[in-house]
């Protein structure tokens, strides 16, 4: 999926998330049907694999498209993360 970052088959948004006192910076990758996603994030060093995984239960799927549709929404804007 990180690969193949410019398909159409592929939805890409960024999150910030809380991790060790700190605020850490996501890169997520997901199917157009959220049916597995690829999380990393920016360290020091430059990007770590966070997660990847098979979602199974629609209401995650919609949860994580909703983000998806926020993140680009904000963009459009101009406001983006």
């Amino acid at each position: 999926m990180i690969e193949n970052v410019n398909s159409t088959e592929v939805r890409i948004w960024e999150t910030i998330r809380p991790w060790k006192n700190q605020k850490q910076r996501r890169i997520n990758f997901a199917l157009n049907n959220f049916s597995y996603i690829v999380v990393i994030a920016e360290t020091r060093k430059g990007f770590d694999l966070v997660t990847a995984y098979h979602l199974e239960k629609q209401h995650r799927r919609e949860k994580l498209k909703r983000e998806f549709e926020n993140f680009s929404g904000q963009k459009k804007e101009g406001s983006a993360v």
